[in-house]
């Protein structure tokens, strides 16, 4: 009998590299709202870039819940800076 059996799939298993990298994550998402929220769109920008290479760019393989929970994010920032920089 495997051990899978015994655990309920909403319960999420993660390593604590993943544990740290996500509190890694969680920090630099919060400074690009942050600089979103006060009109620095620019710094915002470069931030986003930096964080795609960092966080997409790599060879790493990332899990799936990763990508839903904190990729996700960067393409809200990125959306959100397309509209905030569109001339209407």
């Amino acid at each position: 009998m495997k051990i899978t059996k015994f655990i309920p799939r909403s319960i999420k298993i993660r390593s604590w590299y993943w544990v740290k990298k996500e509190k890694e994550i969680s920090q630099e998402l919060i400074a690009l709202f942050n600089l979103i929220d006060t009109d620095k769109y620019k710094d915002a920008r470069t931030l986003l870039i930096k964080l795609w290479d960092k966080w997409c760019g790599g060879i790493e393989i990332v899990p799936v819940w990763f990508y839903k929970e904190h990729i996700s994010q960067l393409v809200k920032a990125e959306s959100m800076l397309d509209f905030l920089e569109s001339e209407c």
